[in-house]
């Protein structure tokens, strides 16, 4: 958006005009609506950033361990245990405890044995997309989202490497946009200045119904972990 307005100036001695200026001054601003949103996007990755940074405590992870030790009849949760010992990954706390609560959730509406691996199974696969949806962009997810073959294994490899990733960099799968101010200012002679402001988006994705919730964890994940750091 471009701002443009006149100033007006003179200087007179004795009723003489003896001085006299007319400038334009133009500024390019941001709007404010996409300030708005590049805030919002902004605060969101922090909120990821910190929750994937906590790491699970040993009884989280034992937690975890046990509850899919019960169904590992099912080729995927298998897959995914010899995952977790073998490669010894050691997920944030978030996540552990989504998958946990996740598993959980899903043998309470399904409270007959028969049929109880493939329910766990599917909600182990449903955390996990969506947590690696949470914090790589449309494109990225696109991809991983389209393999068919994609294994539970996979997804767990995926997802280790993606909470890795929002661990140790400052600001992982960003897209910078520049803005640029300008100042013109015209009269007798012409001066021109500019006055570079770096803004920086990062990709966000909102969830739909089913992904609220694990939206709302991720909030309280986060105010969590900022309790602990003040103690």
């Amino acid at each position: 958006m471009y701002q443009k307005a006149k100033v007006q100036s003179s200087a007179s001695e004795y009723g003489s005009t003896t001085a006299f200026s007319q400038d334009t001054v133009g500024t390019i601003i941001q709007p404010k609506e996409q300030s708005e949103a590049v805030e919002a996007i902004r605060q969101r990755y922090h909120l990821i950033q910190m929750a994937f940074s906590t790491k699970a405590t040993k009884e989280e992870q034992t937690q975890l361990e046990k509850i899919l030790e019960r169904h590992q009849e099912e080729e995927g949760i298998k897959k995914v245990l010899e995952a977790l010992r073998t490669e010894q990954l050691h997920f944030s706390s978030f996540t552990t405890r989504t998958l946990t609560k996740a598993v959980e959730n899903a043998l309470e509406k399904m409270p007959e044995q028969e049929g109880q691996e493939q329910v766990v199974a599917e909600a182990v696969r449903t955390v996990m997309s969506l947590a690696i949806r949470e914090a790589v962009n449309e494109n990225a997810f696109a991809m991983i989202k389209s393999c068919e073959k994609a294994s539970e294994a996979t997804l767990l490899m995926t997802l280790a490497s993606v909470e890795s990733l929002m661990g140790n960099v400052i600001a992982p799968l960003e897209e910078e946009t520049h803005m640029q101010t300008d100042i013109e200012c015209t009269s007798i002679e012409a001066v021109s200045k500019t006055l570079p402001e770096k803004s920086k988006a990062f990709w966000g994705q909102n969830f739909k119904a089913e992904e609220e919730k694990l939206t709302a964890d991720l909030g309280r994940s986060a105010q969590e972990g900022r309790i602990e750091d003040d103690r």
